[in-house]
C-alpha cells in the first residue's frame, strides 16, 4: 500500500510539478504537533530566557518540548498573555498562530465581563440563601386545622 501511494505522489509530481510545493507546505501542518510548534516559537531563543519571559519553569519547558509531560494551562495562559500564542494554533494547528492585538483585546474584555456577571449572580445567589436562612429561623406558630 505504501509503495503505491508514493508511486503515485512520484507520477503526480511528475505530472503536475506543483504538487511538490504544495505538499511540501502541508507537509508541516499535517505532521506537526504540540512539540514542533512550542520549538517552532522558542526559535533560537535561549531556554532559559525564554522560560523567564513567560514565568515558566525550565526544567518544565524542556520536558513540553521533549513530549515528556503536557504543558499546564499556566503555561497556555501565559503564552497567549505575554507573547499572543493561540492555543487552538499551539494545540491543534487550527488558525492563525498569533491572536491579533483587537481580537486579544475583545477576548480580555468578554472575560472580565464574565468574571463580574457571575460576581452577581454569586451574589444573588448569595442574598437570597440567606434570606431563606432567616425565614427558617422564625419561630412561626403552626395553625391548627378547625374541624367542621
Amino acid at each position: 500500500m505504501l509503495i503505491k501511494i508514493i508511486l503515485c505522489y512520484a507520477k503526480l509530481i511528475e505530472i503536475f510539478p506543483f504538487v511538490k510545493g504544495i505538499f511540501l507546505l502541508c507537509k508541516n501542518f499535517l505532521f506537526m504537533d504540540i512539540t514542533d510548534r512550542l520549538k517552532e516559537i522558542i526559535g533560537d531563543s535561549d531556554l532559559k530566557k525564554f522560560a523567564d519571559l513567560i514565568n515558566a519553569d525550565p526544567s518544565s519547558l524542556t520536558k513540553y518540548l521533549k513530549g515528556t509531560i503536557k504543558p499546564t494551562t499556566e503555561f497556555y495562559r501565559a503564552l497567549t498573555e505575554k507573547l499572543h500564542i493561540s492555543i487552538s494554533w499551539l494545540i491543534a494547528g487550527i488558525g492563525s498562530k498569533y491572536i491579533n492585538a483587537d481580537s486579544y483585546d475583545t477576548l480580555i474584555k468578554e472575560n472580565l465581563l464574565l468574571k463580574d456577571s457571575l460576581k452577581k449572580i454569586t451574589y444573588s445567589i448569595s442574598s437570597e440563601v440567606s434570606k431563606i436562612d432567616k425565614i427558617s429561623k422564625l419561630d412561626i406558630p403552626k395553625i391548627k386545622k378547625v374541624k367542621k
